[in-house]
């Protein structure tokens, strides 16, 4: 029995076909999950979708039920919540704080684009065909089994909280009076919730993503109240659909030059319809305008490559939700032009909301403080904060502010008082190095070796660029290159061999400020990047200013499919001659009277490597340009977790260590770098064999890290393998505590690089000379941006969008305004 849908690709036609669909019967085993908060329902949800089997119902367990299943979790039981033939029921109704909204068969917007935006998509849907108390709630969302495979349509599922608990009598209620054409079929203690997500053969999902987040200024939705019933007038000549708005609004139906589609036009056309029938109040006929419309879609110009049919269009079901949701939306004012706000201006003033941040601010550093000051093995995990607050509240400044105490108590009580504050740039960079010399901290910046050196004199000629920090650059790269130790093998250092430019370069003479500085200042590559020791020395807690974790995304790391199985045999395995075996068998710990290591290449552990890379090699063979690597297809080939686990521990043996030195001639350091050329495609193969171990030890079929594509290069033109892959935040940042302060801070994604991040305040406000001026409409960035895959003719479209929210800006703006495409 299956609680979700089975789609097969059928390479014939070119297209997904429905293998099986739900096949759940009457008889289940059953198991109740407390539920306090949507981010727990949330949490739910994400569970339960990957089992195929599972789905929920909104409705409680019978006391009966409950003891049964206490009893024996494996008891079966009937889902029913009537008594019949003397049965008793097992599932109840009761009011309940949660909701799912079935959204099924919503035609999709032309610029709409479920793979690339599916945030925008659900945003219009809910502000479309749901009621206002929903358009600025916070959502968890889920796309079905349906989804993705069906063109042209939104099939999804949306959970929100409410306000207090609600019977599926009350949400039925109101949702048939106040938002028609959403299915009413999940409010029943006994209907199931199907959101379990796809079965898939013979290809992969062609959704990156089913669930995701959409945030809202409320946390709970205020069920609206039910609204008198008024009888409807009847009119039987249907002027209202006359006049030269409704005409012009039709005539741009269609596909083409000049044209928007059908969603667009049909939404404005109902628009002015509801408008006029409310202004004059003197009845309205429905039937007359879907004959007009029904009319003007027949003869509309259709791009059959765009589309393979307008029938979506032509049902009374959509035109009816089109019509129905027109005067649910005007209903209170008729003179309203769109969709409500999405913005919605809070009540927290500065004042109010400088108190909230500082105090939660001054609270996690005390616990920091504490923390520091416990035994090392009791103290625990260091704690990792985040504060959200809208831009222009001064979260920084409070920071700043706080930390002045804090350094100074921890500096007294001999504990790590030293911290790093990390920034996306140099000028927000400048501007905290200048707070904190106000305030009286002890500040130093920390800048990378490509940075410009600030203490050089500035040149006579504005287009002369400074000097960098580092003025060895061209060793820094090559090392970079085959991934040596910069620091040692680059450098150098005072008692030992060094770069010609150690005693004069702004990167070496910046090293001792910021070793005795109260605060480092630094950019955010740090967080991935090891600064020297003698700058992290008595570091003890590390703020990161501002969005961050981009940094740490690395998309589209190619690797030359050709050539991945041969790669071990012309840079073997390397093992140490004068390494030495014990009784057992076992290599010997290298000591310090050893003789020094010998490098030859292993043969036998040479052969084991390219034995495994030609495995993987034909996984990614068998994978279509464009497509994902399928666990299917790597287990096809024959590879395991653990194969993949000797690959990684094989490939860094073909490292060639110790080729650099500081102060190299030129010559010598090109032919060392000959000998190590086999060094620069380790860390990218290294990271492939741990994407295709995740994706063997995980559920998902696909995990979207490894991808087949087609690129040219020097070599000419080839298939490669794209490495989707994301940077690991450095231990020694990780193990100390972490605030975050951001204004838009995204916990769901940062969570994938710090998993114990708590979100201390989302703090909301209105910060000083801030006017916020809010665009209704679709303006996510598939209706605004161009791409080389569109049609000119919606190319066109989107060139007039960015004009007009051009022109919008310049008006509203003063000057002060810019739109960012």
């Amino acid at each position: 029995m299956l609680a979700t849908k089975r789609w097969r690709w059928n390479t014939i036609s070119g297209r997904w076909d429905k293998a099986s669909s739900y096949s759940a019967g009457a008889w289940f085993t059953a198991c109740e999950i407390s539920i306090a908060s949507l981010a727990k329902l949330a949490a739910a949800v994400d569970t339960i979708r990957h089992d195929p089997r599972a789905f929920i119902v909104r409705g409680v367990l019978a006391d009966g039920t409950r003891e049964a299943i206490t009893c024996d979790p494996n008891q079966q039981i009937r889902r029913r919540k009537l008594s019949k033939s003397g049965i008793a029921p097992t599932l109840l109704e009761a009011p309940l704080s949660w909701l799912m909204i079935d959204i099924d068969g919503w035609p999709l917007p032309g610029w709409a684009d479920l793979v690339d935006d599916p945030d925008t998509v659900i945003d219009r849907a809910i502000q479309e065909l749901l009621p206002d108390a929903f358009h600025d709630a916070e959502c968890y969302w889920h796309l079905s089994a349906s989804a993705g495979f069906v063109p042209g349509i939104l099939k999804v599922h949306l959970f929100f909280w409410l306000s207090e608990p609600a019977s599926n009598a009350d949400v039925k209620a109101v949702l048939r009076q106040q938002a028609p054409g959403v299915d009413l079929a999940p409010y029943n203690a006994a209907q199931p919730h199907y959101i379990a997500d796809p079965i898939i053969e013979g290809g992969h999902d062609p959704l990156p993503r089913r669930t995701g987040w959409r945030k809202g200024g409320d946390d709970a939705v205020v069920l609206p109240r039910l609204q008198p019933q008024e009888q409807r007038k009847h009119a039987g000549t249907g002027r209202h659909t006359a006049g030269g708005d409704l005409y012009s609004a039709l005539s741009r139906l269609g596909d083409g030059e000049g044209l928007d589609g059908f969603h667009g036009p049909l939404r404005t056309a109902t628009l002015l319809y509801a408008r006029q029938c409310l202004r004059d109040d003197d009845g309205r006929d429905d039937q007359a305008l879907k004959a007009r419309i029904k009319a003007a879609i027949t003869a509309a110009p259709i791009d059959d490559e765009k589309r393979s049919g307008v029938e979506e269009y032509l049902s009374d079901d959509y035109l009816d939700r089109l019509i129905d949701g027109a005067f649910g939306l005007l209903a209170a004012d008729p003179d309203i032009q769109a969709v409500a706000p999405q913005y919605i201006a809070t009540g927290m003033d500065l004042a109010e909301a400088t108190t909230l941040m500082r105090r939660e601010i001054e609270g996690f550093l005390r616990r920091v403080f504490a923390w520091h000051g416990t035994v090392v093995h009791d103290r625990g995990v260091p704690e990792h904060g985040g504060i959200i607050a809208t831009t222009g509240l001064g979260k920084s400044k409070v920071t700043r502010d706080a930390l002045l105490a804090h350094t100074a108590q921890a500096k007294a009580a001999g504990l790590p008082h030293r911290v790093l504050w990390l920034v996306p740039t140099h000028k927000l960079g400048a501007e905290a190095e200048a707070d904190f010399h106000d305030i009286g901290s002890k500040v130093a910046v920390f800048r990378g070796r490509e940075a410009d050196d600030p203490q050089e004199i500035q040149p006579e000629d504005p287009d002369d660029p400074r000097l960098p920090m580092c003025l060895n650059l061209d060793a820094v790269h090559v090392a970079l290159r085959i991934g040596a130790d910069i620091e040692a093998d680059v450098c150098g250092g005072d008692d030992g061999p060094h770069c010609p430019y150690f005693t004069v370069c702004g990167y070496q003479r910046q090293k001792a400020p910021a070793a005795h500085a109260d605060v480092v200042i630094a950019a955010h590559a740090f967080l991935f990047h090891q600064l020297p020791k003698v700058v992290r020395d008595g570091v003890g807690l590390v703020i990161v200013d501002e969005g961050w974790w981009q940094n740490g995304i690395e998309p589209n790391r190619e690797i030359r499919l050709a050539g991945f199985a041969e790669e071990p045999t012309l840079h073997p395995v390397m093992r140490d001659r004068n390494r030495r075996r014990g009784i057992d068998g076992k290599l010997r710990r290298r000591k310090k009277h050893d003789p020094p290591p010998i490098w030859v290449a292993d043969e036998e552990a040479t052969n084991d490597l390219h034995t495994l890379s030609a495995r993987a090699q034909r996984a990614f063979a068998a994978t279509a340009d464009d497509d994902l690597v399928s666990k299917a297809a790597v287990e096809a080939a024959g590879l395991t977790a653990s194969q993949c686990d000797d690959a990684i521990r094989l490939e860094w043996r073909r490292k060639r260590e110790n080729i650099l030195r500081p102060g190299m001639s030129l010559q010598a350091r090109h032919d060392a770098v000959k000998a190590a050329e086999g060094n620069s495609g380790i860390g990218r193969r290294v990271g492939i064999w741990r994407a295709l171990k995740d994706l063997l030890e995980g559920s998902p079929s696909h995990t979207g890290r490894l991808q087949l594509g087609t690129a040219g290069d020097t070599a000419g033109k080839g298939r490669v393998v794209l490495l989707h892959r994301r940077l690991e935040i450095i231990e020694t940042v990780v193990e100390l505590p972490i605030l975050l302060l951001d204004a838009t801070l995204p916990a769901n994604i940062v969570r994938h690089f710090l998993p114990r991040l708590n979100v201390l305040v989302d703090v909301k406000a209105k910060a000083p000379h801030q006017d916020v001026v809010q665009i209704i409409g679709g303006w996510g960035k598939t209706s605004l941006l161009t791409h080389d895959k569109a049609r000119d003719d919606e190319n066109q479209r989107r060139r007039r969008r960015q004009a007009g929210l051009r022109d919008f800006v310049a008006l509203h703006a003063h000057g002060n305004g810019a739109v960012i495409t």
